[in-house]
């Protein structure tokens, strides 16, 4: 069992590129798919690189597509007298509904996750250390409300009970920009918990393939807080 102050897990990134699905895209009739990448810097650190990819027949918004992300990190934790360091590896495949229009977005998407967690010193209390496999439901979209925008984003991994949830709330202040505030609640069945509050930039061109989101904030953990921030670069095609 996990004692102690846990800096975070690898549902950050388990949970598809949690900064990704934040972006709005405003998908066009060609458009097939999008790609990007994202950072994240805190007491841990965290990156990514994935994609999501129409299926045949459809198009990026509007009916089936897949979705691929790799990614990567640290955290730290305390277990009784130790602090145990961790580094882990991960990647996601999923099948996505999509649906869209002038309101906005929406995304369901179902998949396995793989992570492996190396820990040092060995640490047979976690979960998480060696290989895991598990089952992921990811909810997310967006709706627009003339100039502003509320977006979300949700995903539950089964078999260790993690979840991970974000919504942010912005107003364009020009065509190509967006400010605003974040909320959002990480954790599983009882090793740790987190909440975050943050601020919000979005930035993006009105017929640009190309979107940028810019996040900073705090984290508030079981036992410790520390500030955090993060970037995503996205571009459909």
């Amino acid at each position: 069992m996990l004692m102690g102050t846990r800096s975070s897990s690898g549902v950050a990134l388990g949970a598809v590129a949690l900064l990704s699905s934040l972006i709005p895209v405003a998908a066009q009739a060609r458009e097939q798919g999008v790609v990007y990448a994202s950072g994240l810097v805190s007491d841990d650190h965290s990156a990514s690189v994935g994609a999501t990819i129409a299926a045949p027949g459809s198009r990026l918004g509007e009916g089936w597509a897949f979705r691929v992300s790799v990614n990567g990190g640290d955290y730290s934790y305390d277990s009784g007298p130790l602090n145990i360091d961790a580094d882990y590896r991960g990647a996601d495949v999923a099948i996505v509904y999509q649906w869209s229009g002038d309101w906005g977005y929406g995304n369901v998407a179902l998949g396995g996750r793989y992570a492996d967690t190396d820990l040092s010193p060995a640490d047979p209390g976690n979960r998480r250390g060696g290989s895991n496999w598990d089952v992921a439901l990811t909810v997310d979209g967006q709706r627009r409300f003339g100039p502003w925008a509320l977006t979300g984003y949700a995903s539950y991994g089964f078999d260790l009970e993690e979840y991970y949830v974000r919504a942010d709330l912005t107003r364009k202040v020009s065509p190509s920009v967006a400010l605003g505030v974040e909320i959002g609640a990480e954790g599983d069945s009882g090793d740790y918990s987190r909440q975050v509050l943050g601020a919000v930039a979005r930035f993006e061109s009105p017929g640009r393939p190309w979107a940028v989101k810019l996040a900073a904030g705090v984290r508030d953990g079981d036992d410790d807080n520390s500030a955090y921030g993060a970037i995503t670069v996205s571009r459909t095609f």
